[in-house]
């Protein structure tokens, strides 16, 4: 497991997407992927704690209300102490895409920049990523 500062940048990929805030400055995003049960959550959780961090979810079942086992979702007591994005934010039977990922999280990581808040990117969802550093169309 590794963790690393990215913005999308064209050397990570020749199609790549930067998100910029109003300005147009790149906002600098740290980014934890892999596998569930790994422990990107904890370690995600330890660092936005001691940091002052906010954690988005790069999963494509965290975002479904209901769906805890199997999905190494934050506990409670993790979202209380960390705020937590596109976690629990549609009921099961709701459709959710790749490209509604990229502009759900973009915005979120722009809104918290202007607040002055810096994100951690954390999940196992490699196409919701690639989604939102390099679109998944030209």
């Amino acid at each position: 497991m590794a963790i690393k500062n990215t913005h999308c940048s064209p050397a990570a990929a020749s199609s790549s997407r930067r998100i910029e805030d109003a300005a147009g400055s790149v906002i600098p995003v740290a980014v934890l992927l892999g596998p569930t049960g790994v422990g990107k959550t904890a370690c995600a959780l330890r660092i936005a704690e001691q940091e002052g961090w906010e954690i988005v979810s790069c999963d494509s079942r965290q975002i479904y209300r209901g769906m805890d086992i199997g999905t190494a979702k934050p506990t409670r007591d993790s979202s209380s102490r960390v705020r937590h994005w596109l976690i629990d934010i549609l009921g099961p039977a709701e459709e959710y895409s790749a490209q509604r990922f990229a502009l759900d999280a973009a915005a979120i990581i722009r809104g918290r920049a202007a607040a002055g808040k810096r994100m951690i990117v954390c999940g196992g969802t490699g196409l919701y990523f690639k989604a939102l550093c390099e679109g998944l169309t030209e």
